[in-house]
């Protein structure tokens, strides 16, 4: 019985390949920050003259911050403006303030 189990499951022994669990984690942190940034997007562009000043909500801005970091401590600048490049101009200029500070960014 235990035999049987053992033959397909992964061998202690096997290394984990770490790096594409870190980029397959930066892809969904990606998307996840383009859901924040077209749905806040959406908001701003039908109510522009009545919109706050803050573009994310304090839980969407926390997350984000939390993104930051953890594209930072992946695949450091490079993986941040990357992420930052594939969202629109408008939350660009919104996202940047929060990364700030947050490895080698800086807005």
């Amino acid at each position: 019985m235990g035999t049987s189990y053992a033959k397909g499951a992964l061998k202690m022994s096997e290394k984990v390949d770490m790096q594409r669990i870190k980029e397959g984690l930066a892809l969904m942190l990606a998307k996840e920050l383009h859901s924040y940034c077209i749905s806040q997007e959406e908001k701003y562009l039908a109510d522009r003259k009545n919109y706050d000043t803050n573009f994310f909500t304090p839980i969407q801005a926390r997350r984000i911050i939390e993104i930051g970091q953890f594209l930072n401590a992946v695949g450091g600048l490079e993986l941040m403006q990357a992420a930052c490049s594939s969202v629109s101009g408008t939350s660009q200029l919104y996202l940047g303030p929060l990364w700030n500070g947050i490895g080698q960014w800086r807005d």
